[in-house]
């Protein structure tokens, strides 16, 4: 596996690549049945609070059976839409189980 290959894909790419509002619920379907039959390690989200209403959260999951894990960084300021940014802003990081490389980052907007 060469490590030095890691996807990026922008909000843009985000929407063009899917997935579509039906394949969302599938995969949601999934997740929560192998959440429920004890297959995903999904610890408590990690919070900062800041100034005001600013916060940073940190959440991370686990699926085994997919071969993958990801965690999401993400930071929240309602000041932002003033400065034209959204409200919630983020990346989100995928990892592969074999070697824990990581194979691509995302927003997360």
């Amino acid at each position: 596996m060469d490590n030095t290959q890691i996807l990026y894909l922008t909000r843009e790419d985000m929407d063009q690549i899917g997935p579509r509002p039906g394949e969302i619920v599938e995969l949601l379907e999934y997740c929560f049945r192998a959440k429920g039959e004890g297959k995903v390690a999904l610890p408590p989200k990690h919070w900062i609070e800041r100034s005001g209403q600013r916060f940073c959260s940190g959440m991370s999951s686990y699926i085994p059976e997919l071969g993958f894990s990801g965690c999401k960084w993400q930071t929240g300021d309602p000041n932002n839409s003033a400065r034209g940014l959204p409200y919630i802003q983020g990346l989100y990081i995928l990892t592969e189980d074999e070697f824990g490389i990581p194979v691509a980052i995302m927003d997360s907007e």
